[in-house]
């Protein structure tokens, strides 16, 4: 089922013929889960776990591991993340993590606003109008394909986390993907060996800050043939995937894998960007059920 190339929806191929019972006795195994914020439910998990890790109904993300309780409505997430930041790095699918959080809470610019330009890769940041929450996006270092000039920083996503000050509170996503499938993965590991040294002394002087590992997602949309970044598809998205998995194999316990594959498979995830109500709002409540109590 899982493979590169067309995405193939996960289906119950039985619930047709059964009246749906199929799904239904699924979605009572989830209601019997360990929400995913129980202490007993293992970040570890999320890195080990077996394919499918879930499956997509109804527009919600249903994990085979725990139960994700959160519903991301404005006032949950305000309750969630008052007094939290919430540090995002990697892409343009990273970018609508940002965009979603910024959309969801009403949020304002405090860098510089980006005046209708969709391809938007400085540095932001943006905070609610009490200023009790707040959110960065920045773009890893090169390779970096897209807008990126000579005014636009390289910044590592490891200095990054170095210059998040002790005893902060939030979360930090990291994200390495599409922009490197051009390269030998032999550049991408690079990038995740030094993040993962930086991780882990984050965790140290920040043990109560989530870190979570975005994986890879599958597409095959192609949108600017020129370009090597879309050529290759998500041919190295399982590769990546793996990378990710040898290098924090020592933060298992403590970072979060985010298993973006399986979902964007569930959803025939076409676009190189998935879509906001059918993977993206899904995936982020996963994510902050294990975060947000």
């Amino acid at each position: 089922m899982i493979g590169c190339g067309k995405s193939v929806p996960f289906e119950f191929p039985l619930s047709a013929r059964s009246g749906g019972k199929v799904v239904e006795h699924a979605n009572q195994l989830e209601e019997h889960l360990p929400p995913c914020n129980n202490i007993h439910v293992s970040l570890k998990n999320t890195w080990t776990q077996h394919s499918p890790v879930g499956y997509l109904y109804r527009n919600k993300w249903h994990s085979t591991q725990c139960n994700s309780t959160f519903d991301g409505s404005p006032k949950a997430l305000k309750t969630c993340l008052s007094g939290k930041y919430v540090w995002i790095f990697g892409d343009s699918t990273t970018r609508q993590f940002f965009v979603w959080f910024y959309n969801r809470l009403n949020m304002r610019m405090k860098t510089e606003k980006w005046n209708g330009i969709i391809a938007w890769h400085k540095p932001s940041n943006a905070t609610t109008s009490d200023g009790k929450f707040n959110t960065f996006w920045g773009i890893h270092a090169l390779p970096f394909y897209g807008t990126v000039d000579e005014k636009t920083p390289s910044i590592g996503t490891h200095a990054y986390l170095d210059n998040i000050p002790a005893h902060s509170k939030g979360i930090a996503i990291l994200h390495f993907s599409t922009h490197f499938v051009a390269f030998h993965p032999d550049i991408i590991r690079k990038h995740m060996r030094k993040t993962k040294d930086s991780a882990q002394a984050l965790l140290k002087r920040a043990p109560e800050l989530l870190i979570v590992v975005k994986g890879c997602h599958a597409y095959t949309e192609r949108k600017t043939p020129s370009v090597h970044v879309d050529q290759f598809y998500d041919f190295w998205g399982k590769v990546y995937d793996r990378i990710w998995k040898e290098e924090f194999s020592v933060l298992m316990n403590d970072v979060l894998f985010l298993d973006v594959w399986d979902i964007t498979m569930s959803g025939e995830a076409v676009p190189i960007h998935p879509p906001d109500d059918t993977i993206l709002t899904p995936l982020i409540n996963h994510m902050l059920s294990f975060y947000c109590y």
